[in-house]
């Protein structure tokens, strides 16, 4: 029974014992103990774990524990989980995490999510992705990083200029994602 797994001993599983936990363990962890957790233990979980974990339980994981999220860990999050994150966990997605999410992933992102992208975040989104985003979502991109990758996208939609506020005249600051 994974309820009464102390703390203490919850952080000494290896990382195969944390793979070998059942979806239902993952999910009866106690919430508080879920930050506890080290790196490499998350990084172990298994993706079927990783959807299991209730979005109490998500949003606990400290940024770095987010980082260590593998690709695969990230495309096996539900939308649901990816509204739930903290803005601190959406700028905590690495720039290799972010193209893993999936469009769908992507348009779970909320207005108040959104701005956390930082501009390398923003420049690892598909180009699909972008274009994928709903009006509010797209007003709360930061548009410092690459405006005409953006605005591009914005075209490949067809969205009017009138419903979309001004690009930034700022210069991009990686040309080759943009």
């Amino acid at each position: 029974q994974v309820e009464v797994l102390e703390t203490a001993d919850l952080v000494k599983l290896t990382t195969a014992q944390v793979q070998a936990l059942t979806t239902d363990q993952v999910q009866s962890l106690p919430t508080d103990q879920v930050p506890t957790l080290l790196t490499a233990q998350v990084a172990a979980l298994k993706t079927s774990q990783v959807a299991a974990l209730e979005t109490a339980d998500l949003v606990k994981l400290t940024t770095d524990q987010v980082q260590a999220l593998t690709t695969a860990q990230v495309q096996a999050l539900t939308t649901a989980q990816v509204a739930s994150l903290l803005t601190a966990q959406v700028a905590a997605l690495t720039s290799t995490q972010i193209p893993a999410l999936s469009t769908v992933q992507v348009a779970a992102l909320t207005a108040t999510q959104i701005p956390a992208l930082g501009t390398a975040q923003v420049a690892a989104l598909p180009t699909a992705d972008i274009a994928a985003l709903s009006t509010a979502q797209v007003a709360a991109l930061p548009m410092a990083g690459c405006p005409r990758r953006i605005s591009t996208a914005w075209r490949a939609r067809a969205w009017s200029p009138p419903s979309l506020r001004p690009i930034p005249r700022a210069p991009c600051r990686r040309k080759a994602a943009c």
